[in-house]
């Protein structure tokens, strides 16, 4: 692959993932206040952790917060650093629920993230691209080939956008933390 067909490819691709950001917001069931508590959820977890001394090249946690929920991924070296990092997430006022996910485990390796990563993009461009699926108000999280889906759907969409995602090649397993709205 030459230089100029890897820079058309990264435009592609973040041109594709702009545009799937936008349509989620479109269509996205939660009002702007929500959206902006789950961020700012996010970030308080997230300062949290990384101004405890403890945790510093111990754990890597990921931080999704949707509808006030969060979802904890990642590893963490020891089963009490884990609690750590729970115990910081519970502290941060309006958050609802907390889903650990978090391994106890050596802490993953850049080639895992990165991998993760690109089956997250293959996740969000399939359910664009399939008819009807990019108005479903899903979010999909990544993490050592394990997808968890989170968002605001019916039953049957959950299930339509469960089986389309564990199907998508590199994905070892599918966690569903969704809201049901029926």
């Amino acid at each position: 692959m030459q230089f100029k067909d890897i820079i058309k490819f990264a435009v592609l691709i973040t041109t594709l993932l702009f545009i799937q950001g936008c349509v989620n917001l479109a269509s996205d069931p939660r009002t702007s206040g929500t959206i902006v508590e789950d961020q700012a959820i996010e970030l308080k977890i997230s300062n949290r952790i990384q101004a405890d001394k403890t945790l510093k090249n111990r754990v890597r946690i990921n931080i999704t917060s949707y509808d006030n929920n969060v979802l904890l991924t990642g590893e963490a070296l020891t089963e009490e650093l884990r609690k750590r990092v729970i115990e910081h997430a519970s502290k941060v006022i309006k958050v609802e629920e907390i889903y650990n996910e978090i391994a106890v485990m050596p802490l993953s390796s850049f080639k895992v993230r990165n991998n993760d990563a690109w089956i997250t993009t293959k996740i969000k461009t399939k359910l664009f691209n399939d008819k009807g699926l990019g108005t479903f108000h899903t979010k999909a999280v990544t993490d050592r080939g394990i997808v968890y889906l989170m968002g605001l759907v019916t039953r049957k969409e959950a299930d339509i956008v469960t089986d389309i995602v564990r199907r998508i090649k590199g994905v070892k397993r599918v966690v569903r933390v969704f809201e049901y709205q029926d």
